[in-house]
């Protein structure tokens, strides 16, 4: 079995939905920080090392052309929005980023600019994370996607004093950039965390009327949906039974269905049928394989199964979908 023990600093593999090496596709790019930091073009950048920047840019379709087709992006990104707007899709999703919301795109996610030739511009202040980087935040990210599951809800609106509290910690950021003195690393390190519990509390009070469903989640019940989650991350092509990955955390299916239930209101099947669902979609709107192919890579027994699984959770057939 593929017991897994011990901590783990894959939680951000919630939203994390990873390609096959070697897929044979001529429109989805990849984009890690330094090129989307070079591709920020004219903004106010502040950076430290390849790990992390910051930036204060105004964007439309125009000047960010890195996402004006399918981008998989490998970074953290945070997206506060000043003024204006902007609509992106997120793994097949519109978001929609207009003033005082903050957005959430992690690695793996999906995105592409849709049509905003209306709109004259979106002021943004960016914090970019590599995943190292990210991983020296000292942050129980397990715990914060528990309670707030930005899969479902990536996009915020700000209070005026959760905004403004917001750009005061980037002035810090940029101001700590700037003075280059010793510790600056370990200084924004702790800004970072401080923001994103800052950020953690105002999205749990979007959501106080889940709290009820939240209450009776014990800590090793969020530890064990945690792993789950990352386990059906890394898994999902080849594995889509609730009894494979309770034998990998060496629980029984059932304990394993009521302690997901418990702690996202969602069941186990859910969870696999979703990270499966997208990743036919992003298959079959973004890269050259064949439905044939898909159903291999995803391991399907024929085609037959593959197309009334995705008919059944989407209203349509794959060809359908492909062809819309």
């Amino acid at each position: 079995m593929l017991c897994e023990t011990g901590n783990s600093r894959k939680d951000y593999c919630l939203f994390c939905f990873i390609f096959a090496l070697g897929m044979r596709s001529k429109k989805l790019k990849h984009i890690n920080l330094l090129q989307l930091k070079r591709d920020f073009g004219n903004a106010s950048v502040w950076n430290i090392g390849d790990g992390f920047f910051i930036a204060d840019a105004v964007v439309d379709g125009k000047n960010i052309p890195f996402i004006s087709y399918p981008t998989k992006i490998d970074v953290y990104v945070g997206l506060f929005c000043v003024s204006g707007n902007l609509t992106l899709s997120l793994d097949l999703k519109e978001l929609k980023i207009t003033r005082n919301t903050f957005s959430v795109i992690t690695p793996g996610n999906i995105v592409k600019l849709e049509n905003n030739s209306k709109n004259a511009g979106c002021h943004l202040i960016a914090i970019v994370l590599s995943a190292e980087y990210f991983a020296k935040l000292r942050f129980d990210i397990s715990r914060f996607f528990v309670q707030n599951n930005p899969l479902l809800t990536p996009t915020i609106t700000l209070t005026k004093s959760e905004m403004a509290l917001a750009t005061k910690y980037y002035s810090l950021m940029k101001n700590v950039i700037s003075a280059k003195r010793p510790y600056m690393l370990e200084s924004i390190i702790t800004l970072c965390t401080s923001l994103i519990y800052e950020i953690a509390g105002a999205w749990k009070g979007r959501n106080k009327a889940d709290e009820t469903n939240k209450e009776g989640v014990t800590t090793r019940h969020k530890e064990i949906y945690d792993k789950f989650i990352s386990l059906v991350a890394k898994h999902h092509k080849k594995e889509s039974s609730v009894n494979f990955y309770a034998g990998a955390l060496c629980i029984s299916p059932k304990y394993l269905a009521k302690v997901v239930k418990s702690a996202s209101g969602k069941t186990a099947s859910y969870w696999i049928d979703s990270y499966i669902i997208l990743e036919a979609q992003n298959l079959l709107r973004y890269s050259d394989l064949s439905i044939k192919d898909i159903v291999y890579h995803l391991n399907f027994s024929n085609q037959s199964v593959f197309y009334k699984f995705f008919k059944a959770h989407t209203g349509v057939t794959p060809t359908q979908y492909r062809n819309s």
